[in-house]
This record gives structure tokens, sequence and C-alpha cells, in this order.
């Protein structure tokens, strides 16, 4: 060791060597010795390894497991049977853009990148705060305008935007067509809303019957069972309900060569009986316990209706 030589300089009292003499050095030979540097940023810094050390965790955040499985759970690339393109596959990553409406986009990060990771959460950050269309055009109605300025229905429009393209990608080109006229169709219906006593409770009622229409007639949603009911005591005439988990709950109804979709009503007054309150565009289905009471039609009289076993 080189500190050895100063031990010498103190036992060899008769050389007359000062003790100031042997600290200077000593740490000379310290100087020269070491090996350790200091570590400083490019302006000459010295890094705060609490932040280093948090920003490194927060950059591992993305692209791992955990992170293409929560990409996953935003965007369903999945069918409900769970097939679909192998997580963070190529082909899966492709359809995420596809969803996030970026395959059009120039200047995207190349695939499999933190780049491209750090993208897709921007753009999910981004959809979140925000409605599919822009709120700062000028040319909004009333109802977009109220869409705008409530976090809740923001999420339900950006829900509904996620649920049509999850359709989309799950059907052929030639039913596109047909769909995109029944999504402007059901807005021009969702817009007139504008005179409803309670525009919020209209747009939300009108968001969560087409979000959960699409789950349940594209199978983005497995249905929980099946019940069989004979109508006034006429074995010939059978409904079939098969009702679903969606939010809020709702049923496929099918009579003879006829179906009608339904959705759990709340707050409903003036029922018949107790029991929930499923609504359809001219059909509603009143459920307790083992017994339904339905209409099917405009003007129709109430079937009463007993469960099979």
């Amino acid at each position: 060791c080189c500190c050895c030589c100063c031990l010498d300089l103190f036992v060899l009292e008769n050389v007359g060597v000062s003790v100031r003499l042997c600290l200077m050095v000593l740490i000379g030979m310290l100087s020269a010795c070491s090996s350790v540097e200091l570590i400083t940023t490019e302006n000459g810094r010295i890094p705060d390894t609490k932040l280093s050390e948090a920003l490194a965790k927060e950059k591992t955040l993305f692209c791992s497991n955990e992170w293409f499985h929560y990409v996953e759970g935003q965007l369903h690339t999945s069918d409900r049977q769970g097939h679909g393109p192998d997580l963070a596959s190529v082909e899966w990553q492709s359809i995420i853009e596809f969803k996030l409406d970026l395959e059009k986009q120039q200047g995207l990060p190349k695939k499999s990148t933190p780049q491209w990771c750090e993208f897709i959460q921007q753009k999910l950050d981004e959809r979140r705060k925000s409605p599919s269309f822009t709120c700062q055009e000028k040319s909004l109605n009333k109802v977009e305008k109220r869409i705008c300025s409530h976090s809740e229905l923001v999420k339900l429009n950006n829900q509904l935007n996620v649920v049509f393209k999850s359709v989309l990608s799950q059907t052929s080109h030639e039913l596109h067509t047909v769909l995109k006229s029944e999504q402007r169709d059901w807005i021009k219906g969702r817009d007139t809303c504008w005179d409803a006593d309670n525009l919020n409770a209209c747009v939300k009622d009108r968001y969560q019957y087409r979000i959960a229409e699409l789950q349940v007639r594209y199978d983005l949603i497995e249905g929980i069972e099946s019940i069989f009911y004979v109508c006034d005591d006429r074995p010939s005439d059978e409904i079939t309900v098969k009702f679903y988990p969606t939010s809020p709950a709702s049923l496929i109804a099918y009579r003879a060569a006829q179906t009608a979709f339904m959705i759990l009503q709340e707050n409903v007054s003036g029922s018949l009986f107790q029991g929930s309150v499923y609504q359809g565009r001219n059909e509603r289905l009143w459920e307790h316990h083992a017994e339904i009471k339905v209409t099917w039609g405009l003007g129709s009289e109430i079937m009463n209706c007993v469960r099979m076993h």
C-alpha cells in the first residue's frame, strides 16, 4: 500500500522529518493512489440518486409484461373466447394502433421499442381526458358541448368509440358501411337529448344503451344464462331470455323469429310489480323471480310468462 511509506517516515526519527511534512506526503499519496471518481452529470452536477432510481423504475413500466396487459385491458384485441394475436407481438401492436386510430398517422415510433410504448401510453392518457371529437370546434351542438364539459359523459363517449372499433375489427368490410350508417343514425338520436328535461341523464342513457347493445350483439361480452318462459299458458308462445353483465345489465329476448335487446332501467316508477325493469326500443320486460311480464311491440298487451323447469 502506498500509505506504508508514510509510516516509515514516522519511525525514522533520525531523519528529522516533521509531522507536518508527513501529513503532506500522506495527502499527496492518497490523491495519487485513489481510483475513485466523482460521478457527475453533463452540467457538472452530482445526480440525485433517488430521482434517478425513480425515473429508471418508471421507464421499466413501459413495455413490461404488466404494461402490455394494462393496454390489452383498455383496448381488447381478442374476442371473448380468447382468440387474438399474441400479447406484445407485432400483429398485436398493429391492432393497438388501429384501435387508437393511428394507422394513418405519420411519424409513428417503431414498433417493439420503448418509444412506441411511451407514445401509446400518451395516446391512452389523452383518450381519457377528451372525447372522440374535438371540443374546440365552433360547430359543436348543445349536446356535444355538454359532453365536453362533463367527465362522465367524456368517459362514456370514449368507451363507445373503443367498443365500436372493436366491432369493426371483428366484422367483414362489407358490414362496415352498415355499421357506420347505424352509428350516424345513433348520433342523430343522441343529439335529440338537447330538449330533454335532464340532458345529462338522457345522453348517459343513450350511451349506455348503445355500448351494451354493441357488446351483446357482436359477442364482445359473454352472456350469463338463458332462461325459457311460457306466456299465458300457451306452449307455442315461448320467450327465451339471455342475460348479460353489461353496465347496466341487459338481455336479449327471442320470440319466434324476432329478437329484442333491452337494458335494465334505473329508478323506474309505476312498475306493474316489484322487480327489475328492462326497456328496449318497442319492448319492455318486468322480471321478478321465476316470472316475467312482457310487452312486445308498440301498443301490445301484457303477456304473463312463467319460467320453464
